[in-house]
């Protein structure tokens, strides 16, 4: 069975809050996000299936990446958290 095509989101100012969050350094994973907005998770689940969401995740993983080489031993466990809250899985 075909995985369905994510619809449009019709809450646009959650939505753009939700891109705007996945781009920051903010520390929040997605059912923060989603209690913060109002949103159900399952909202912020299809979401992330969006090509828009797709992006801003691209965006957060490169600002947590260099956040981490700058902060090197000082913090960096903190942007590892900052991925794991973006999805990806660190091998190891």
């Amino acid at each position: 069975m075909a995985s369905k095509k994510p619809e449009k989101p019709y809450k646009q100012a959650e939505f753009a809050a939700f891109i705007k969050t996945l781009q920051s350094s903010t520390a929040s994973h997605w059912t923060q996000i989603a209690e913060v907005l109002g949103l159900d998770k399952n909202t912020i689940t299809q979401w992330k299936k969006l090509p828009e969401a797709k992006q801003a995740i691209q965006v957060g993983i490169e600002t947590a990446m260099k956040n981490m080489e700058k902060t090197g031993a000082k913090d960096w466990k903190m942007w590892k958290e900052k991925l794991g809250m973006l999805g990806i899985q660190t091998i190891g």
